[in-house]
């Protein structure tokens, strides 16, 4: 992670008023990447940027910051590669459990190293085996 403590305080305090961790959750790593978000059949670029805490993964984007969201680690059930574009080898589809909803939704994710965020998103969920 390249940044400084203050600009990381600075993420954390965003992150809380957005209401997208808790008071006492830090962060972990930072990285850009895309969310792509389904509309009716379609999915719909949206660029951002995901902060890894100890709780939760969040997303950060589109115009203002306007697309946001946060899944804690606990509430993720399946972790697997998917393809951007039918061609592109950079997504990763969490399933998580969505408490409001009280259902079994999903986030279609774009990083580069995505081995990289895939191992820590399995190390910090606790139901993958469930």
């Amino acid at each position: 992670m390249d940044y400084t403590p203050e600009k990381i305080a600075e993420f954390e305090e965003m992150l809380r008023t957005l209401e997208l961790i808790s008071a006492s959750d830090r962060i972990v790593e930072v990285d850009k990447g895309d969310y792509w978000e389904k509309i009716l059949c379609f999915y719909s670029q949206v660029r951002g940027t995901y902060y890894y805490t100890e709780e939760a993964v969040c997303f950060v984007g589109g115009f203002a910051g306007s697309t946001n969201w946060s899944v804690k680690y606990k509430d993720i059930k399946k972790i697997e590669k998917c393809l951007i574009g039918f061609f592109m080898p950079f997504g990763i589809r969490v399933h998580y459990y969505d408490e409001k909803k009280d259902k079994i939704r999903k986030h279609k994710m774009s990083v580069l190293k995505r081995d990289r965020w895939i191992a820590l998103l399995t190390e910090r969920s606790s139901n993958l085996s469930e």
